[in-house]
């Protein structure tokens, strides 16, 4: 039998989410479907170049032209196109904090997974953020939550912030570098928020151990 996994967004919906929700979420988990087409991936990739390329507004103007000129075959091309263009126009208008002092890369390093009370969760970062912060070399990351339907409120987003300062600490990080809180993020796109990781993220993670715990019961009734 499986092992208990989930994604790093989808154990940031799980914890805001009403028993049902939670339900839906762990079967979705354990019984994924084979084949799934990606939506977004045109426009994830132009969001990833605005935040590594200086926040330059053309990239996704760009882009929103770009997806306005495809041809259309099917309806989910209809859809992606359509949810795509309204994504990149959210984006542009999301209050992103002045990252003008750091470096934003995509992350393009391993996915090791952090295990939490039992669950593998999949972090795997979209960008990662590094500078100096008062003469100390700092470091952080970011992640998209990308869906319309599912969005992330305050205390999910959260939740998701502190899970990457965990994998950053362990995974990311340098000896020389520290992982600055307000350089993990969560931004969710619809929702057009961006949260950052918490001071008081060790009883956050207790909350979300106590979660996890509850997804393994989940998992093997579902």
């Amino acid at each position: 039998m499986s092992k208990p996994r989930i994604s790093i967004n989808k154990l940031g919906e799980y914890l805001q989410a009403n028993p049902l929700r939670r339900k839906k979420i762990v079967s979705d988990a354990k019984n994924p479907q084979p084949y799934v087409v990606t939506r977004y991936a045109d426009a994830r990739e132009a969001i990833k170049d605005y935040f590594t390329k200086g926040f330059d507004t053309e990239i996704l103007n760009s882009s929103i032209e770009n997806h306005e000129r495809k041809t259309i075959s099917s309806d989910f091309q209809e859809q992606d196109q359509a949810l795509s263009i309204e994504l990149l126009e959210k984006v542009l208008d999301i209050g992103l904090p002045d990252f003008s002092d750091f470096t934003v890369s995509r992350y393009e390093g391993p996915n090791p997974k952090l295990n939490i009370s039992g669950v593998d969760v999949s972090v795997n970062p979209d960008l990662i953020i590094r500078g100096t912060h008062r003469g100390q070399k700092v470091v952080g990351a970011i992640k998209l939550h990308i869906s319309k339907g599912n969005q992330l409120d305050k205390e999910g987003a959260m939740n998701v912030a502190t899970l990457l300062k965990e994998f950053v600490e362990g995974h990311v990080a340098e000896d020389d570098e520290k992982v600055h809180l307000s350089l993990c993020n969560s931004v969710d796109t619809f929702g057009q928020s961006m949260e950052s990781a918490p001071k008081s993220f060790k009883r956050r993670m207790t909350h979300i151990s106590s979660a996890c715990e509850e997804i393994v019961l989940w998992w093997y009734q579902v």
